[in-house]
């Protein structure tokens, strides 16, 4: 049980929201890595794990607000009610219906009406872009936040520490999440 200042009561619909995006998180990933070892897609990187916490993320944020998400972060956009199912299985097959025309590689999502930035495949630059994003909205003085999504393994980036370094001096409205 959650316990603190904090801690604020759901409402039981709003936790049944959640549980279902992170159960249609879990499906999809299992669906998405069958098709990819038939070879009806090129590959597909699993968000296994981690559903919680991009379901309650995305829960938390607000409308305008943007993620910067690596290619584990399904669960942001599976949590939401304005991206559908089939718009992301069309991205990963590149097929016709591809919202991106095939000029993204699959599992790499790019949803501006989503606030979900496109996914680089390049280690923590998504760090630099989420400080960036977040010092800009708070020079236009703008209460939108952002938010940045990366792996261990990119700690040891310089882009990690440069957006450390960035965000804490100017005092960024970002979350970042390892």
């Amino acid at each position: 049980n959650a316990v603190g200042p904090w801690v604020q009561a759901l409402a039981p619909e709003r936790l049944r929201h959640g549980l279902r995006a992170m159960l249609k998180t879990r499906i999809f990933d299992a669906r998405m890595l069958i098709a990819q070892r038939q070879k009806k897609l090129s590959f597909y990187m699993q968000c296994l794990g981690e559903e919680a916490i991009a379901v309650a993320h995305a829960m938390a944020l607000a409308p305008g607000d943007m993620c910067f998400p690596t290619y584990r972060q399904q669960g942001l956009l599976l949590a939401r009610d304005d991206i559908s199912l089939s718009e992301m299985v069309c991205q990963l097959m590149s097929n016709e219906c591809d919202p991106l025309k095939g000029r993204q590689l699959p599992v790499m999502y790019s949803y501006k009406r989503a606030g979900f930035f496109s996914i680089s495949g390049n280690l923590a630059t998504q760090f630099v872009q989420a400080v960036g994003w977040a010092m800009a909205s708070a020079i236009q003085g703008d209460t939108k936040i952002a938010s940045g999504w990366i792996g261990d393994g990119a700690t040891a980036e310089s882009d990690f520490h440069t957006a450390l370094t960035f965000a804490h001096v100017y005092r960024a409205p970002v979350i970042l999440n390892v």
